[in-house]
């Protein structure tokens, strides 16, 4: 692939400075499609900053899970915290492991 239908490429995923990735790749030897690719995906996974929401949804989803579970037991509530704690959605561990690859990729500013 050539440098100027990288470029295409880049600029038609919407890479802010499509040019530079290209060039990179090739003439540096980096596989920044890759990169690109990844890091764009990564990134629909990071909840936004001052994005709440998702906080309502994980204590419906634990008042759920101990509606359903719910016992006579007061000792039972202190064992069963630590496990909903660990019972963390597949999105949720996804977005904390990106978010960990892109903080050690990319230096804070």
């Amino acid at each position: 692939m050539t440098e100027a239908e990288l470029t295409n490429l880049f600029a038609h995923l919407g890479a802010r400075e499509p040019a530079a990735w290209a060039r990179s790749q090739i003439n540096e030897n980096i596989p920044q499609l890759a990169r690109f690719l990844f890091l764009r995906q990564a990134w629909k996974l990071v909840v936004p900053e001052k994005d709440r929401t998702w906080i309502a949804q994980e204590m419906q989803e634990m008042n759920m899970d101990a509606g359903s579970r719910r016992s006579h037991r007061p000792g039972l509530a202190a064992f069963a915290e630590p496990r909903r704690k660990r019972r963390r959605s597949h999105a949720r561990r996804a977005r904390d492991a990106m978010v960990a690859f892109v903080g050690a990729v990319i230096p804070p500013r």
